[in-house]
């Protein structure tokens, strides 16, 4: 709602800041500066164009590279490598939990992100086998502990799908299918 008793430079400086114009006093055509003052000026005031041609400017032709002489190649720095990332595993899997409770069974994939979620390391599953990948994350699983880590509800949580782990503090955790199973 606004008032039709607004003042003028009101309602300008609104519709500036509407176009994204400053409202700073110092910059030249700030809406408002000078109350009388038009934004905007006729074109009777407005400077005639010149039909003069364009100054020609000299050029120093030893300054100015010329089509016969190669250009100097540069090689580019090699870019900067990222450091591989330094994740503390085992931080994140002794970090003490009151209570996990999840009675109801959901399928392992469900879960799967909130295990990803409490360590707060990244949780790698992949596996040649497709099919086998697949009747692991359909699996149901249920896990009640307390006072308990998080390295042990997803011991818990492993063992209930048949996985194994393996941590490292470049990947965090990584989820295997055992071999020969």
């Amino acid at each position: 709602f606004v008032s039709r008793d607004m003042s003028g430079v009101v309602w300008r400086r609104m519709a500036a800041m509407a176009d994204g114009l400053p409202l700073d006093s110092n910059i030249p055509g700030e809406p408002g500066a000078s109350p009388g003052e038009p934004l905007v000026t006729d074109a009777a005031s407005a400077p005639a164009p010149t039909t003069d041609p364009p100054a020609i400017v000299a050029v120093d032709p030893d300054k100015t590279p010329s089509v016969d002489q190669p250009i100097e190649p540069r090689v580019a720095r090699d870019p900067v490598a990222v450091p591989p990332p330094n994740y503390d595993v085992e931080g994140a899997l002794s970090q003490p939990i009151v209570r996990f409770s999840q009675v109801r069974g959901v399928p392992f994939a469900d879960l799967l992100p909130q295990l990803q979620d409490l360590a707060g390391v990244p949780v790698q599953f992949t596996s040649d086998d497709d099919a086998r990948r697949e009747a692991v994350l359909t699996r149901e699983v249920s896990v009640e502990l307390r006072d308990t880590t998080v390295g042990e509800i997803l011991d818990a949580v492993l063992k209930q799908v048949g996985l194994q782990s393996e941590t490292g503090r470049e990947f965090g955790i990584r989820l295997l299918i055992p071999t020969g199973v």
